[in-house]
């Protein structure tokens, strides 16, 4: 792998609204070593999320399917279903400052190895530029930081770091309208063993 060499990620998300505060979230992701072409990870997934709170907290549970693969020439795709529980916190401060907390825990099923748990902490601020708030026509930066970290259930586990990787990101999104976002920005992938970056370009439409 080179790690001096840009890394290009694209997102498409779904969000559709089912009522009495649920939703059914659908996505795509092509991820990719270079800007394209030599594929790092494609993941397939959907689930729920209910809000659960006036102030916008939301439950989600959702399925992904994945395939991964390292960098090295002669390395194979493995596939793995992953499950996740996660809890959103939003909070605005200063009254302008979006602040979205996430905490997440995923059961991971990954080809010919043990069973594994992982947990993940998202911080993201959104700040809007030419409104207020981040409503429609809205352009607003955006600020990232995510922690993985593994437990260890077992002596299966053994060889897993209990630090996984940090990704940290800044872009700009676009809230076009009420039912379409773009994002682009830019993304730093640290493990323990390399650090990468990667763009990032993402859209999410909401029905």
């Amino acid at each position: 792998m080179n790690e001096k060499q840009l890394g290009g990620w694209y997102s498409l998300r779904l969000t559709t609204a089912l009522g009495n505060d649920w939703e059914f979230n659908t996505e795509i992701h092509d991820r990719n070593w270079n800007i394209i072409g030599d594929l790092q990870q494609f993941v397939m997934g959907f689930g729920f999320r209910k809000k659960v709170a006036s102030k916008g907290i939301a439950l989600t549970m959702f399925n992904s399917y994945f395939l991964s693969k390292k960098p090295f020439p002669e390395s194979n795709f493995i596939p793995e279903y992953r499950v996740h529980q996660e809890i959103l916190i939003p909070k605005i401060i200063w009254k302008r400052l979006n602040l979205n907390t996430l905490l997440r825990i995923e059961e991971r099923f990954i080809q010919n190895q043990p069973f594994r748990l992982r947990t993940r902490l998202n911080q993201i601020v959104r700040i809007p530029l030419n409104n207020k708030d981040i409503k429609d026509n809205t352009i607003y930066l955006e600020v990232s930081n995510e922690v993985f970290l593994n437990p260890k259930l077992s002596s299966k586990n053994s060889n897993l770091k209990y630090f996984d990787l940090n990704r940290f990101s800044f872009g700009v999104g676009w809230k076009t309208s009420k039912n379409v976002v773009l994002e682009l920005g830019i993304m730093n992938q640290t493990t323990s063993s390399w650090s990468k970056n990667q763009f990032m370009i993402g859209t999410r439409f909401s029905i």
